[in-house]
């Protein structure tokens, strides 16, 4: 399953939308809850534009 997290607006931490959400994809890597293995290995990227 892919993710995907997107943001448009004023600047502001990446761990605002990477790590401090309730079900941030941090969270979803490590809690994977529809596999047998907690931890799912495919992980995720990160790009950004800033003008």
């Amino acid at each position: 399953m892919c993710r995907f997290t997107l943001y448009l607006g004023p600047s502001i931490r990446l761990s605002t939308l990477l790590i401090e959400p309730t079900h941030s994809l941090i969270h979803q890597s490590f809690h994977a809850a529809e596999r047998d293995e907690p931890l799912n290995g495919d992980g995720f990227g990160i790009g950004w534009y800033a003008p």
